[in-house]
């Protein structure tokens, strides 16, 4: 079976439909949302709130040819508006979880500074039903080569520990693991570009 190629994207709708699909299992997402019809509807709003227009903005979206996959980037100094972003958490999240996300957030944050400018993987994300084929991989080739080039260093938080050795083939470290009690591990990893 040949893999698809990967193509910038603007088609915000589609985005956002295999995202959702994409992370409909993911560890942090269902403690985030654990009602299948609030992971429905909010989800969605949270991809927006995480930066997706920023993404689309700066032609860093992208797609398999099908959308059975997708992912978007942040660009060096590019970030999610936090006001936003706090204001969506406390709308629609379980007020008995807040205080441990906002810790978890703190400590992201900090390992994501740590980093310097980077380039942020936000979100990649392949169909359930198309998992296992090696298209988180693709989605990752393209823009990978990129940062190798222009030798940029590259960031992610990883929210589903089956996951982090897709990232570590593509170069990626681990640079901390955030646990906390009651709460999914979220493992912070970055790469440093090829020479």
């Amino acid at each position: 079976m040949s893999l698809p190629s990967v193509k910038q994207t603007t088609d915000q709708a589609r985005i956002v439909s295999t995202l959702t699909l994409a992370f409909a299992s993911d560890p942090f997402m269902r403690w985030l949302l654990p009602g299948s019809e609030d992971y429905l509807t909010k989800f969605p709003e949270f991809l927006e709130v995480e930066g997706l227009t920023l993404s689309l903005q700066h032609n860093s979206t992208f797609a398999t040819e099908a959308f059975e996959g997708a992912s978007f980037w942040l660009p060096p100094d590019t970030h999610a508006d936090e006001a936003s972003l706090v204001q969506w958490m406390s709308e629609n999240v379980r007020v008995e979880i807040l205080p441990t996300l906002m810790e978890l957030g703190t400590r992201i944050d900090s390992a994501h500074d740590s980093c310097g400018p980077c380039w942020y993987l936000a979100y990649l994300g392949v169909d359930g039903a198309f998992q296992g084929q090696g298209l988180g991989s693709v989605l990752l080739k393209d823009m990978i080569e990129r940062l190798d080039r222009e030798q940029q260093t590259a960031y992610l938080e990883s929210s589903n520990p089956a996951n982090i050795s897709l990232y570590e083939r593509h170069g990626f470290e681990r640079i901390d693991e955030v646990a906390l009690p009651n709460a999914p591990v979220i493992t912070p990893m970055m790469r440093v570009p090829c020479s």
